[in-house]
């Protein structure tokens, strides 16, 4: 004769008060979006992103699928690219997936614009815009710049430059292992290659230092950080 699920003991939980409870709990979980991830989430001001692959793993094959309002995607993908979508501006973007019981999840991944640090040697006293782009320059959103490096040989002046809003000042600039105040400070405007214009502000030492390994550390200061 049939056993009725009711019939046989199981391990006493108030989730799952049947044997037939339980084993579906087994055999059919709930949806769990173990990763959602941007093949690249960081770019520089101005960039327009027309592009993105979003990379996923789930816990089974799910019955739905969909990132924010782009559609449904198939449910055994796990990768998708979506093109032409023209965004400038910081972005969330949502993965929701439902099994065919209509249990769902959802996860996040964003993508944020940044302004770029500059640092680095050029022979100019004045540089120019183009000159300024030359210098290696730090996606980042505040001023620091850990264990930098500068070849300062050839008659070239060093140089750091940041967004006029991350608030940099000569205290929080490290030459080997001191506070270095012998800075000469000016307002700029850098254009940088995407077209996008920000205020920043230029430090260049009064004096050039012909050495080949200038050890720099711009220390972070939260306070400052937008």
């Amino acid at each position: 004769l049939p056993i009725e699920d009711t019939q046989v003991n199981h391990t006493n939980d108030a989730n799952y008060p049947t044997v037939n409870d339980a084993l579906n709990h087994l055999l059919n979980p709930a949806p769990v979006i173990e990763s959602f991830t941007i093949d690249k989430s960081v770019f520089e001001m101005g960039t327009v992103v027309n592009d993105l692959t979003f990379s996923w793993k789930v816990n089974k094959t799910m019955d739905k699928q969909s990132i924010n309002s782009y559609g449904d995607i198939p449910s055994t993908d796990t990768k998708k690219t979506l093109y032409g979508m023209g965004l400038k501006a910081n972005a969330k973007f949502t993965l929701t997936v439902s099994d065919a019981s209509g249990r769902s999840a959802t996860a996040d991944a964003s993508i944020k614009f940044q302004l770029s640090n500059y640092i680095g040697t050029l022979k100019s006293a004045t540089p120019t815009n183009a000159e300024l782009l030359l210098l290696r320059h730090i996606l980042s959103d505040n001023a620091a710049m850990q264990n930098q490096y500068v070849n300062a040989t050839g008659g070239k002046y060093i140089y750091i430059a940041v967004p006029a809003t991350y608030g940099l000042d000569v205290s929080r600039i490290m030459v080997g292992d001191h506070v270095c105040t012998d800075w000469t400070v000016s307002p700029v405007q850098i254009t940088n290659a995407n077209g996008y214009d920000a205020p920043d502000t230029l430090f260049r030492p009064t004096r050039i230092q012909p050495a080949s390994g200038v050890h720099f550390d711009v220390i972070p200061d939260e306070r400052r950080k937008l």
